[in-house]
């Protein structure tokens, strides 16, 4: 049953998420039409919007915080993440900052999520050896920017209709380095949640790779990890550490090995386990 508590911090909510789209609504109309809310993520709402001028679909991500230091950082992160031309990475066409509250135009994807294809069984061996292929392409495109996604999850791999793979939503995303100039990045979101947060990993901690937990260096082999455990449940429609408790997960990452899968052709499972057992690797 809800209570009186809960009931206000939904209204609270939900007259956010009403406020925020009626601001956005008014303030694009002129070039984009709202269509509806697609998505929720730390920043702010996703949102289908239809590019009058351009006669294309888009998506429209409004960034929520008020901080004038915080828009600044997405903004020169977003500036950085348009780089990647890549035809498995989701394209970033605009940011713009409004005094009301500011958003981001990217690449509006139609399709289902690897996460939602892994729940319905939908994938055979050969999709599942295509979409890591292509994941693989994605994120190469990605760390040869300097890029490390830091939240590679089946949640955030789309397979489009004609079966394309776009890896998407670089909210925790970071620069480990920068192609046109000599400096390290922080995180879009490290000034978001910064304050709020006791627990300051960032990322879904069920595919988080050791370094991360540990507040170890990253590098590539970060999002390598995240892909080995991607890897893992696409084969065998299963988590790999599938646990309720948030002290069990973390003490399965850094302690445990990921267990062996069992496909129906001995050498084939080998392979598959070799290259899972790689990148997962600890050390």
């Amino acid at each position: 049953m809800i209570n009186n508590k809960d009931q206000t911090f939904i209204s609270k909510n939900i007259n956010m998420g009403n406020s925020i789209f009626i601001n956005i609504s008014n303030k694009i109309s002129k070039r984009y039409k709202i269509i509806e809310e697609i998505g929720q993520g730390g920043m702010g709402l996703v949102y289908k919007a239809y590019d009058k001028r351009l006669k294309k679909y888009v998506a429209i991500k409004s960034i929520k915080s008020p901080l004038k230091q915080t828009i600044k950082e997405i903004e020169k992160e977003a500036i950085k993440i348009a780089q990647v031309e890549h035809q498995n990475v989701c394209q970033i066409y605009d940011f713009v900052i409004e005094k009301e509250f500011s958003y981001m135009i990217m690449q509006y994807i139609e399709g289902e999520s690897l996460s939602e294809k892994i729940l319905k069984k939908k994938l055979s061996f050969e999709d599942s050896v295509d979409i890591a292929i292509q994941i693989c392409n994605g994120m190469e495109a990605i760390n040869e920017k300097g890029i490390i996604h830091r939240d590679l999850k089946p949640g955030n791999i789309i397979i489009t209709n004609d079966n394309i793979v776009k890896i998407i939503d670089f909210g925790v995303s970071k620069f480990i380095k920068n192609p046109f100039e000599e400096e390290r990045g922080d995180t879009i979101d490290s000034l978001i949640y910064s304050k709020t947060e006791d627990f300051k990993v960032k990322g879904t901690i069920n595919y988080m790779a050791p370094e991360i937990l540990n507040g170890d260096p990253i590098d590539e082999r970060t999002d390598i990890y995240s892909f080995g455990l991607i890897l893992y449940e696409m084969f065998s429609f299963e988590k790999v550490f599938e646990t309720n408790t948030l002290a069990t997960i973390i003490n399965n990452i850094l302690n445990k090995d990921i267990p062996e899968i069992k496909l129906n052709k001995k050498d084939i499972s080998e392979i598959i386990n070799k290259i899972i057992q790689k990148a997962t690797n600890k050390n």
